[in-house]
């Protein structure tokens, strides 16, 4: 009996020890690995950040460029429209004149 309580104590230290050397591994590993990762991590979130603000850079320029462009189509359009619209009246009142002279003439 004191034979097997022996072997079972031995086995039981050898497994203590199994154990409290893979926990020590375990925790070195965990206190190295841990703030690598940590600082992988945070870098990748400052990448992401900068790429991101970058991106939303660009769109801005565009989304100006296309409202200057828009800008610029409508006071072309509406000088156009402005310029069509003299020629317009002063045709009509060339013709009107055209008319009131020949009432006259025809008077």
């Amino acid at each position: 009996m004191e034979e097997k309580i022996n072997f079972l104590r031995a086995d039981v230290s050898t497994e203590t020890k199994i154990r409290s050397e893979i926990l020590n591994s375990l925790n070195a590993t965990l206190e190295s690995d841990l703030p690598k990762l940590y600082e992988i991590v945070k870098a990748e979130g400052v990448e992401r950040e900068s790429c991101d603000s970058i991106a939303l850079k660009k769109a801005a320029d565009e989304i100006k460029k296309i409202q200057d462009f828009l800008s610029t189509q409508k006071k072309n359009s509406q000088d156009t429209e402005t310029t069509i619209f003299e020629m317009l009246k002063e045709l009509v009142n060339r013709i009107k004149a055209e008319i009131d002279e020949e009432r006259k003439d025809r008077e």
